[in-house]
């Protein structure tokens, strides 16, 4: 059944102890919205959050975050694929700019600005090795890291220039 709570958040789903359980809907105050399973109370299982600023995301949920395997489509058409803990992109995962997924040219070169880095992630950002792919040069290996609040890039080779 439906229910608006005074806050104007609504939920329109399934029930089992008064609690939210099985498929279900939110609609939350600040506008966005959640579809798909819940557990007692909570997002739990498989479900699409869609955010108030356009970002997207799709996959697994455990205790009302994002949690496991998912796809974070981000409002400025960039795409994150792969690990998530408590709610970060963290793990292994491939992120590709808008350019990338615009698709591979001849041979499979990436269109102009285009950028796939496919490695770890930690805390939402790139972090430990991985293979980064531009449209003018694939980079094999590659070593992000934090220090303080910047991101640190060491290139450890080069494997093919492209053009």
């Amino acid at each position: 059944g439906v229910f608006r709570w005074t806050s104007g958040e609504t939920y329109d789903g399934h029930w089992v102890d008064d609690r939210k359980h099985g498929l279900g809907r939110t609609i939350f105050q600040d506008g966005s919205e959640y579809s798909g399973d819940y557990f007692e109370d909570l997002m739990e299982g498989e479900g699409r959050m869609t955010y108030t600023n356009g970002d997207v995301y799709k996959g697994d949920f455990v205790d009302g975050a994002r949690y496991g395997h998912g796809e974070l489509t981000f409002a400025s058409g960039d795409v994150y694929e792969g690990q998530f803990i408590a709610g970060a992109m963290q793990g292994r995962g491939v992120m590709r700019t808008c350019a990338a997924r615009a698709g591979a040219g001849a041979e499979g070169a990436l269109p102009p600005g285009a950028e796939v880095f496919e490695g770890n992630f930690y805390d939402n950002e790139r972090n430990g090795h991985g293979c980064c792919r531009y449209s003018d040069v694939e980079v094999g290996i590659v070593v992000w890291w934090s220090e303080g609040n910047q991101t640190k890039l060491q290139v450890i080779e080069i494997v093919l220039v492209l053009g």
